[in-house]
């Protein structure tokens, strides 16, 4: 059987899936114009069956060389076609632009937004800022919008160096339909301006400079938010934590934060449906901050079966992050400690190591463990701790799961023949790796 003795909407189908396999791999210059040219100039057949598949025509990707930001591509006239093309069928636009001000890219542009009623998926890449009220100004509607992304130069609610008086509204305005944004920020606008978009939609956020305001507004707006993503944290308002309900969220990550805004956080949030937690690169944490009670304050809270937790904060004494584990012990299956924790990470590992438990076992499901730096002393417990976890006795084999990863980052003088239960273990089946954090001891990580 030839494929072109296929139905046309048989091979029409194969169009798709092959126009889908681009868009998994994150590849929409292949979707959009590589797939379609490509498919619709086999044969007269073929380009019969590509031109009544409206949907392989609806994925459009512009960029700008970066040698040349006068031209952009494809042309304005093959976006014209696509959009013919594709009917009236849902739009995926993303754009990569070095010059979004030059003349070809603002009436290439001006030509998108006045198909904004299909767009499905926006991502807005530029280089260098767009001044929106150039296109026209005024509201941009996209009531199918699903996915908003926008990189910082592309966002305009609020310019940059310019008044927080003249600064823009944003111009495009979702509709009920908006599962995913990510965008620089959202601080200081008006309340016109975000009552004008529908928050409740929102299943995940990605805000690249949050501020505590921007967490109240979002946990206040958007009640079905699973997952939330916050590069850059800080507090700026004095006023008490306010109680935040999160009933769906499964994910927070937090990066870059100051130190109020990680206990703004803990202290204001409530997750129980919690499974994701990673909170790292923090900043400006002093010598005398305790943050053990704010966290722990916020697992008592939530009392969420956490399955992935991933903390960076040097000043997180162990007998409060042992309460961490315990509450969440049941559940937690990849765990990622603060590489900082020097005093007490042998109280921990002789908590962990089975070859010294008594009533309680601590995280029995754990499979990945990501250790602080590892220096001379800790040796001994390090080993017994990781064998026990490897080699399970009998009688906890039904209720305790094997340790599958360990990353140790090793940081002093090595002692000789250290690795040698490590390599055994390795050998074994555990997935071992040591980054040796000054560069001291290359035969150590060469050799296991």
């Amino acid at each position: 059987m030839h494929i072109n003795d296929l139905f046309p909407e048989v091979l029409g189908e194969i169009f798709t899936e092959f126009t889908a396999a681009a868009l998994e791999a994150e590849d929409l210059a292949v979707a959009s114009y590589l797939g379609p040219l490509l498919l619709s100039h086999v044969c007269r057949y073929w380009r019969d069956v590509a031109l009544q598949n409206h949907e392989l025509w609806s994925f459009i990707f512009v960029s700008q060389p970066p040698r040349d930001a006068l031209r952009v591509k494809p042309s304005i006239e093959l976006v014209k076609t696509w959009l013919e093309r594709s009917h009236e069928w849902p739009v995926d636009l993303q754009t990569d632009l070095q010059n979004p001000t030059a003349s070809k890219v603002m009436a290439l542009l001006r030509l998108l937004i006045t198909h904004s009623a299909r767009w499905r998926a926006v991502n807005f890449e530029m280089k260098t800022p767009l001044d929106w009220d150039l296109l026209g100004g005024g509201i941009i509607d996209a009531p199918k919008l699903t996915r908003l992304r926008a990189s910082w130069d592309a966002w305009p609610w609020l310019p940059v160096n310019i008044p927080q008086a003249a600064a823009q509204a944003i111009p495009i305005r979702w509709g009920t339909n908006l599962r995913q944004l990510e965008c620089p920020h959202i601080y200081n606008q008006s309340v016109t301006i975000m009552s004008q978009l529908h928050w409740a939609s929102l299943r995940e956020i990605w805000l690249y400079w949050a501020a505590d305001a921007d967490i109240v507004f979002i946990f206040t707006h958007c009640p079905l938010l699973e997952s939330c993503t916050f590069p850059f944290l800080s507090k700026r308002a004095m006023h008490p934590n306010p109680e935040l309900l999160a009933p769906n969220l499964r994910t927070l990550r937090v990066a870059q934060a100051e130190e109020s805004g990680r206990l703004f956080i803990y202290n204001s949030l409530t997750c129980p449906q919690l499974e994701f937690l990673a909170v790292t690169d923090t900043q400006g944490e002093s010598a005398n901050s305790d943050p053990g009670p704010a966290i722990l304050g916020f697992f008592a809270r939530s009392r969420c079966a956490l399955t992935y937790l991933e903390l960076s904060s040097p000043t997180l004494r162990t007998d409060d992050l042992l309460q961490v584990l315990v509450a969440v012990t049941a559940s937690l299956r990849i765990l990622k400690l603060p590489i900082d924790l020097y005093d007490g990470l042998s109280l921990f590992l002789e908590q962990f190591d089975l070859k010294r438990r008594g009533e309680f076992i601590l995280c029995p499901q754990l499979v990945w463990l990501s250790l602080p730096i590892i220096e001379l002393r800790h040796y001994p417990v390090l080993t017994s701790s990781l064998e026990s976890r490897w080699n399970i006795p009998a009688d906890l084999q039904s209720s305790v799961v094997r340790l599958q990863t360990v990353e140790i980052p090793f940081w002093g003088e090595s002692e000789r023949g250290w690795t040698e239960p490590l390599k055994a273990l390795k050998a074994a089946g555990m997935d071992i790796t040591i980054d040796d954090h000054l560069f001291r001891n290359h035969n150590v990580v060469e050799d296991l």
